[in-house]
This record gives C-alpha cells, sequence and structure tokens, in this order.
C-alpha cells in the first residue's frame, strides 16, 4: 500500500520516470500482497487523495509518510542500499521537500518530528476499510498498530458561543468524541475546551446566520445543548456531516449488535456489599443519573444515605468520568466538613455510595425558610467552607460546583460539603483547566469567557454562596442564560444597604471578575481568604476541631428524621425503578472497562486530616 501511495504522489506532480524506477525496486522485495490488493489501494489513493486526504493533510505529508513506511519495508528485508536509493529517486528542490527524509530508516524520519505515519497511516486506513471490501482486513490492520481511537477527521472550523464565533480546531475521534481545541494541539496532553458526543446526535445543514453551517444536537458533558458550526466551503460541510453521519451510524449499530443475545450475570460486588444488605426508608432527593435514599443497614442497624446511579444513563450522558472522580476523591478525602464515604459498591445495572446520613438538610432548604442569614451566621458557615476548600486545594483538587444544595448541615449544625462528581483533580497553583462545566449561576466569568481556570473558580463559588446568604438572592441572574452569562462577564456587582463594609470587602474580593486578582486567587490560595477583617474573629483551629459552636442547630427528632429535606422526595415510596434497557441488557459486569475498580469499604477509625 505504502508503494501505491508513493508511486500515486510520484504521478501526480509528473515525475513518470521515477515511478517506474520505485516499481522496479519494489520487484526484489516480498511484501505479501496480491495483485487485486495492491490495484484496490492504488485506485483508492487515486481517487481520494486528491478528493478527501487532501483537505488535511498536503501531498509532501502523504509522500513523505508513504516513503517512510515503504522505505522501511525495504530495510526490514535487508534491502537497505535499495532504501538509499528511493530516497535519492526524489529530486532536490521539489514541493515534496523531503529533507528529513534523507535517513536510513522511517524511524530516525519519525523521530525528527515530520512524520507520524501511525497517525496518518489510521486515516488511510479507515478510509481503505469503508470503500474497499476485497481488502484483507486482519493483514491490514496488523500492518498499521492502529490505537483504539482514531481521528476521523479532523480541521479548523468557526464555532458559535454566545453569539459571538470563534474559531475552533475539532477533532471526531472514532468512539463518537468530538473534541474541540483553541488551535490545532501539539501533543496529546493539551485539555479540550469542548468535549461533545456524536452518539445519537441530530445533523442539520444551514446557511443562516452564516453560509456553509451545519448544526449539531448533541451532549457536551452532561448537557443536551445544539451547537452550529461554519465552515468555508460546500465541500468542507459535506466531509464534516458525512464524517459525523458515519460516526454516529457506527456507533448506534455497534449498540444494536451488542444489545442482542447478552446476558447479565449476578455477583456480589468486591467491598462485599449488596442492596440487599440495606432496607429503604425514605427518598431523600432525585434527579437525573438515580436517587439518594435514606437506608438502614440490616447487619449493623446504622444509618446511611445511599446514592444510587444508573450505569446505563451516566454512560449514555458521558458522567463516567464524573462518576469515578466522585469515587475516588471520597475515598481519599477525609476531613470534618466534607461528607464521608462509608463503602461504594455496584450491581449489575446500578452504583452505590453509602454515605454517612447528614440529616440536617441542605443550606438550601433553610435559606428558602429564613430568606437570609445574618453576618455572623454566615461568616460561620463561610469559614467552615474556607477550610474544606483549603483541604481539597492542598490535594490539588477543585471542587467546581460549589451552591447552596450541595452544602448540608449535620444534626450540630457544622457543614458538610457534599456531591464531589465536579471535582477536578491534579490542579495546583498555575495548573488550570478549560472543562465547562457547573450550574449556570454559579460558574465563574474565566469558565464563561472560555479560558483556562484554576482553584480561583472555587474562590468565586465561595462568594457566590456567602452573597445569597447575607443578601437573600444570588448576585448575577436571569432566566435567560445567554442574559445571564452577560451579567456574570459584564456586571459590577450590588450590594443592599444593611450589608456592612467588611462584608462587601469580603464579597467584591471573592467576587472580582479577573482570577488572577481575586481574593484567593493568588500562590497563598485559602490564607488570602482567612486573613481577611471579615474573619478576624475565628479562631480556625479550634473552627477545625469543631470547637466553636454553631450559630443554628437543625431540629432532628431522631436519626432518621427527614423533615430538614423536601417533602416532595421525602413522601415517596422508597423503591428503585427498573433501568430501561433501550431493547437489550447491558454490559453490566463488575470488571467492565468504565468502573473497574469502583468498589470500597471506609478504613475503621482512620485519622481525619487539616
Amino acid at each position: 500500500m505504502a508503494l501505491a501511495i508513493f508511486t500515486e504522489s510520484i504521478i501526480q506532480q509528473g515525475y513518470t520516470e521515477n515511478a517506474s524506477s520505485v516499481v522496479g525496486l519494489a520487484q526484489k522485495v516480498s511484501f505479501n500482497n496480491d495483485t487485486l490488493r495492491m490495484r484496490a489501494m492504488l485506485s483508492v489513493f487515486s481517487i481520494y487523495c486528491r478528493n478527501w486526504l487532501l483537505v488535511y493533510y498536503t501531498i509532501e505529508d502523504i509522500c513523505s509518510m508513504a516513503l517512510a513506511i515503504f522505505t522501511e519495508s525495504i530495510i526490514q528485508q535487508g534491502h537497505t542500499e535499495n532504501a538509499s536509493s528511493v530516497v535519492a529517486l526524489v529530486p532536490r528542490g521539489n514541493h515534496f521537500q523531503l529533507n528529513c527524509c534523507q535517513i536510513t530508516t522511517a524511524k530516525n524520519a519519525i523521530s525528527q518530528g515530520r512524520i507520524t505515519p501511525q497517525k496518518r497511516m489510521t486515516t488511510a486506513y479507515l478510509l481503505i476499510t469503508d470503500v474497499v471490501d476485497c481488502v484483507d482486513l486482519v493483514w491490514l490492520t496488523s500492518c498499521f498498530n492502529l490505537p483504539s481511537m482514531a481521528i476521523m477527521i479532523q480541521g479548523l472550523v468557526t464555532c458559535e458561543y454566545i453569539k459571538n464565533w470563534r474559531p475552533r480546531w475539532f477533532q471526531l475521534y472514532s468512539d463518537g468524541s468530538f473534541i474541540g481545541y483553541k488551535e490545532k494541539p501539539k501533543s496529546s496532553n493539551v485539555d479540550p475546551l469542548n468535549n461533545f458526543s456524536v452518539a445519537k446526535c441530530q445533523l442539520m445543514k444551514s446557511d443562516k446566520p452564516k453560509p456553509n453551517c451545519f448544526i449539531i444536537r448533541c451532549f457536551q458533558w452532561t448537557t443536551l445543548v445544539e451547537r452550529t458550526f461554519h465552515v468555508e466551503t460546500p465541500a468542507e460541510r459535506e466531509s464534516w456531516i458525512v464524517a459525523i453521519q458515519n460516526v454516529a451510524d457506527k456507533l448506534r449499530e455497534e449498540e444494536e449488535n451488542k444489545s442482542k443475545g447478552e446476558q447479565a450475570s449476578e455477583y456480589v460486588s468486591r467491598s462485599g456489599k449488596r442492596l440487599e444488605d440495606f432496607d429503604m426508608l425514605q427518598v431523600l432527593g432525585k434527579g437525573t443519573f438515580g436517587k439518594v435514599m435514606l437506608a438502614r443497614e440490616k447487619a449493623s442497624g446504622e444509618i446511611f444515605a445511599v446514592k444510587i446511579l444508573k450505569k446505563e444513563v451516566i454512560v449514555a450522558k458521558d458522567e463516567v468520568a464524573h462518576t469515578l472522580t466522585e469515587n475516588r476523591v471520597l475515598q481519599n478525602c477525609r476531613h470534618p466538613f466534607l461528607t464521608e464515604l462509608k463503602y461504594s459498591f455496584q450491581t449489575k445495572d446500578r452504583l452505590c455510595f453509602v454515605m454517612e446520613y447528614v440529616n440536617g438538610g441542605e443550606l438550601f432548604f433553610h435559606l428558602s425558610r429564613e430568606r437570609i442569614f445574618t453576618e455572623d451566621r454566615t461568616r460561620f458557615y463561610g469559614a467552615e467552607i474556607t477550610l474544606a476548600l483549603k483541604y481539597l486545594h492542598e490535594r490539588n483538587i477543585v471542587y467546581r460546583d460549589l451552591k447552596l444544595e450541595n452544602l448540608l448541615l449535620d444534626k450540630e449544625g457544622h457543614i458538610k460539603i457534599a456531591d464531589f462528581g465536579l471535582c477536578k483533580e491534579q490542579i495546583s497553583f498555575g495548573a488550570t483547566t478549560t472543562t465547562f462545566c457547573g450550574t449556570p449561576e454559579y460558574l465563574a466569568p474565566e469558565v464563561l469567557d472560555d479560558n483556562d481556570y484554576g482553584r480561583s473558580v472555587d474562590w468565586w463559588g465561595l462568594g457566590v454562596v456567602m452573597y445569597e446568604m447575607m443578601c437573600g438572592r444570588l448576585p448575577f441572574y436571569n432566566k435567560d442564560h445567554e442574559v445571564l452569562f452577560e451579567l456574570i462577564l459584564m456586571e459590577d456587582i450590588k450590594f443592599p444597604s444593611r450589608i456592612s463594609e467588611r462584608a462587601r470587602s469580603l464579597l467584591g474580593g471573592l467576587l472580582t471578575k479577573d482570577p488572577k486578582k481575586r481574593l484567593g486567587g493568588g500562590v497563598r490560595d485559602a490564607e488570602e481568604v482567612t486573613e481577611h477583617e471579615f474573619f478576624e474573629e475565628i479562631n480556625w483551629q479550634d473552627l477545625y476541631d469543631r470547637k466553636i459552636s454553631p450559630p443554628f442547630k437543625p431540629h432532628i427528632k431522631s436519626t432518621t428524621d427527614t423533615s430538614n429535606f423536601d417533602s416532595d422526595f421525602t413522601s415517596e415510596t422508597p423503591r428503585l425503578t427498573p433501568p430501561d434497557h433501550h431493547g437489550g441488557p447491558v454490559d453490566v459486569k463488575e470488571g467492565a472497562p468504565h468502573f473497574e475498580e469502583f468498589s470500597y469499604v471506609a478504613p475503621k477509625g482512620g485519622e481525619l486530616s487539616k
């Protein structure tokens, strides 16, 4: 195949005599290719090199790739002198520009960074297998050593983002991932700005608001979104649409085939725990992915909150990474103001987190009843949240989802932060991420502005929740998310007249739009916050040791009391809804790649960390 590409490339440039010499050299080498295969490959590339591959790779790229592979094939069979002759066939000064190919092996060319055969041959492989059914696919696959996820198409497009058009380098992978970057990534370590999935997507052509647009309705992380993309020509648009539709169709076909005849097996989780070990008492909350149930462990009689998530929904909505992050963070973090994980286990179709039952209810529940909190009460809650964030940041974890609904009170009235699904790990000072996620009203400006962000997003979140507590409303709000985002990015913060100067100073510092100037945004992180005059009455060691009495103690009748939770949930019958298998059983083995090592049992008597 390499010979075919190389020969075709030379012929296209008018070097017919050299092409004949290349073919003559090949007669000394055994390629194990019959005439049919070679002709098929040659015909494919004679058609598609110009019309398809050259949209993304120049003729120089294709020729370089082919020359490298062809040369290495010859060398592997001991014809080193012929390899040198092949390189010499390419005339000096022409627009092949193959200076990097003056080498003895193709591996040297690869190490120089010019030629990346695996990446380019992946594209070639997928093209061939799509249009030529006479090729020996087993042989072909073994030749390419393909990666598990192949790039199907990539290129520069402009993407509409809050009524603005921004250039992005998008890559469509064979697994349905549609990844966007600010520019063409130079390594695999670059974090994407966008992470869509084209599985089950809807595609539409449009010439508004610009010509040559296409619209994708698909999932970004956990949200169903509709995005408009623009390219320069109708041919480019057709290439993107065809590639996206082909991937979506292939994924749908694979899912249908996988569902046929598979049988889910019963097993006991590695942690030794099963749902049957718990009596479900009441519903505490529910959402897209499952429910949180109040439960009693049969063996011990202890009361827990059990978060039960449906595997198929987690996978379908691309929440696997967030779920595993939550499990990992909960396993590794122990702090007086973070909820504690007792067990995690899985059944054939569900993931289960067994948590300590924090029965004081959500701060959202209490604030909705009382409308506002005093500054003293807000100071206490804000200080405990600050210590919890400090602990996470010291372990290079950014929480990213600070909101009243995730702030619980224990029976004494102390803060417990819950729900670690949106945490980002390995983020230290100076390290950033670009993932667009979180609750819209709490998103920091740098997240909305499509910029890199780091730990300072948590201090913005602290500013929002403390503003809510003292002012009784969000600092920025509009039902229209586009208007809301503009307010967060552009609007100055306003305070009710009753707010003290110290509180204004703290909130103004936390809600500074520039993350580098934000309180807590520097290298000292939480120390900048703890040293602010608003917190000067706080003895931080006593606070950590829970020696300071909370300003409010929830009224709790018993260990199973749920009166501090929304009655819309607690009045429901505590039962598990059956999973929707979409026409067939799902792949639910515990050792499946998505959920390996999920099960966990908390160590007994473990020390809390400061």
